[in-house]
């Protein structure tokens, strides 16, 4: 955004001290021990206050630069009411939403109708409340444990029904909790918005989700990467691993379907076989510890948010793509939209482009940063727009800096007229730097 209107040649400045500042506080705050919200009360306040001191300057910058326009908003998505249940359904899919408080069924289109996403006999979008007590390192550790004594809510206190979805409010001894239920035009399975008024102690909250897919592994978001898991334990440090981290979404797969569990920032996860066929994942919500921060989480009040992606498996990776727009949409206050600067066009694979801003070193450059997100070669065709036609351009390291190994691959292969060809290895970031 700030660079846009930085070449659009108007007397924007482009604000360099401040975004510097605001970098250097959110790298302050990268800790090993504030990250996993792992340190004492003392560094978790602090921590607090100078995240949210980032976030407000951010959104202050964008709002004085961004001229947003709000489009109007068409509501196509249908919701019906029977005896025992509510349904919701636009043109990529259709759920049933038990008046217990949980899906009892969830079909996707696909070219032979509609196919069945929940095992039979399984309850889709349960909380669960589990006791939490490591033996060792309390909030760093989730003990297996914790897996064998399960509260499940269902049978809500308070139900209210609105024209795209349902809204259960639960509640436990000290907690109280909300789960809405939703879909909008695009959605190609539920959207889960859970608010909790969280007052537990050594307690742990997840997300059950039950699917018709059966798994062998999963492969959960990394940075700028993707990291495999196994679902079956077959050996014992597959046992070891029934706890997963994973940073903005997870999915499954098999021959025919791909399905993603996109979210807004949560701990991490856990996969299961189920019996009789299919895989359950289960997002991890809360953890409640006493140490180092006998505060931690308790008497806060959070909202997350939560999104099913799925579709039938191509060549294409479509529903990788959707998966990674439903993880940018939830994690973006604001989509900027960069064709004003450049168009890809994958040929082969996939390549994202992460970012765009001026160089450091404040020669008024431009860097921009693209990745390959799926494990695969790509090959993409860049077309500048008339903003970046007339520059110069060079692949950089990750300092911006000339100063790339001769023995590492280069990803930029060539400029022809306003195309620019680049060709990544598997997860490669590929930075560019123009120049006039």
């Amino acid at each position: 955004v700030c660079v846009s209107k930085t070449l659009a040649k108007t007397k924007y400045a482009y604000p360099d001290e401040k975004l510097d500042n605001i970098w250097q506080n959110l790298l302050l705050n990268q800790f090993h021990d504030i990250l996993p919200g792992t340190a004492i009360a003392w560094v978790v306040d602090q921590t607090v206050k100078e995240l949210n001191w980032s976030c407000s300057q951010l959104r202050t910058l964008i709002k004085d630069t961004l001229n947003r326009v709000d489009q109007p908003f068409i509501n196509k998505v249908k919701l019906t009411k029977s005896a025992r249940a509510y349904e919701l359904f636009n043109d990529n899919c259709r759920i049933k939403i038990d008046k217990l408080g949980y899906i009892s069924s969830y079909e996707i289109k696909t070219s032979n109708n509609f196919e069945q996403l929940i095992p039979k006999g399984q309850k889709f979008a349960v909380l669960q409340l589990l006791d939490d007590k490591p033996i060792q390192w309390d909030t760093w550790d989730i003990d297996k444990s914790a897996f064998h004594a399960i509260k499940e809510f269902i049978k809500p206190d308070k139900t209210v029904v609105n024209s795209n979805g349902v809204t259960f409010d639960f509640k436990s001894d000290k907690s109280l909790f909300s789960l809405t239920i939703s879909l909008n035009n695009q959605s190609s399975g539920p959207e889960l918005d859970i608010r909790v008024d969280w007052a537990e102690e050594e307690k742990l909250l997840k997300l059950a989700l039950p699917l018709d897919l059966a798994a062998n592994i999963t492969k959960a978001e990394t940075q700028y990467g993707l990291i495999e898991r196994p679902v079956y334990n077959n050996l014992l440090a597959d046992d070891a691993k029934f706890e997963t981290s994973m940073q903005r979404f997870v999915f499954i797969e098999n021959n025919d379907l791909q399905i993603g569990v996109v979210n807004n920032g949560l701990y991490g996860f856990d996969s299961t076989p189920i019996v009789g066929g299919g895989t359950q994942l289960r997002p991890t919500i809360l953890k409640s510890s006493k140490y180092p921060d006998p505060r931690s989480e308790k008497n806060k009040y959070s909202d997350f948010k939560i999104s099913l992606v799925a579709g039938q498996r191509n060549n294409n990776n479509s529903v990788l793509d959707m998966i990674l727009d439903k993880a940018n949409q939830l994690n973006n206050e604001f989509i900027f939209d960069y064709s004003q600067f450049l168009e890809i066009d994958n040929l082969q694979g996939k390549l994202v482009l992460d970012w765009i801003k001026l160089a450091d070193d404040k020669s008024g450059d431009i860097i921009a940063r693209f990745y390959e997100p799926y494990g695969a070669r790509a090959k993409s065709n860049i077309k500048l727009s008339k903003l970046l036609q007339n520059y110069k351009v060079k692949e950089v390291d990750l300092l911006e800096t000339d100063n790339l190994p001769n023995d590492i691959y280069k990803s930029y292969k060539a400029k022809n007229d306003n195309i620019l060809v680049l060709e990544t290895q598997p997860f490669y970031l590929v930075t560019l730097r123009f120049s006039k």
